[in-house]
């Protein structure tokens, strides 16, 4: 019963991230579409996603794949997040950068903070479902970090 469970959160999770992926739009404060560099990063991303994730499709239900997909995938995120950050870097001032030195600084902290956080809200009673929704909070996370210093970085170039 908790796998089938666990196996629907899952479809409906990638269903509804390649739903707002496929849309290649990223809602700012003024709900505008972004510009290339986050549409090409979000058609990029999603490329890679549905990759990895047909490389554990045949084990679906089981964990530790699920764990090593979402490692995976999350290890994308965070190298794009590098990238986007050092593209960030070589076109702000001096002062902006300072100021994006410490976002960044606050962002981590609040990354690891929240996914302790999730982690205990999620698995308070222990089993694999709590860690794996854990999982994907932490990649959502880094999604949406990842393609806020995009659209940044779009705006900059505007």
């Amino acid at each position: 019963m908790k796998k089938n469970f666990f196996n629907t959160v899952i479809i409906l999770f990638l269903t509804v991230s390649s739903l707002i992926f496929s849309k290649n739009v990223i809602y700012s404060d003024t709900n505008e579409m972004t510009g290339s560099y986050t549409n090409e990063l979000k058609l990029r991303m999603s490329k890679i996603e549905k990759n990895v994730i047909s490389k554990y499709k045949d084990v679906s239900g089981n964990d530790y794949n699920f764990r090593r997909a979402a490692q995976e995938i999350y290890d994308y995120w965070d190298k794009e997040l590098n990238i986007i950050y050092n593209k960030l870097m070589k076109k702000l001032n001096p002062k902006a950068k300072e100021r994006l030195i410490q976002a960044q600084k606050d962002w981590i902290e609040y990354r690891d903070d929240d996914g302790t956080f999730r982690y205990c809200i999620e698995n308070e009673e222990g089993g694999t479902l709590g860690i794996n929704r854990a999982i994907s909070a932490k990649i959502r996370t880094v999604k949406e970090r990842t393609l806020n210093l995009a659209y940044i970085y779009d705006n900059l170039n505007d």
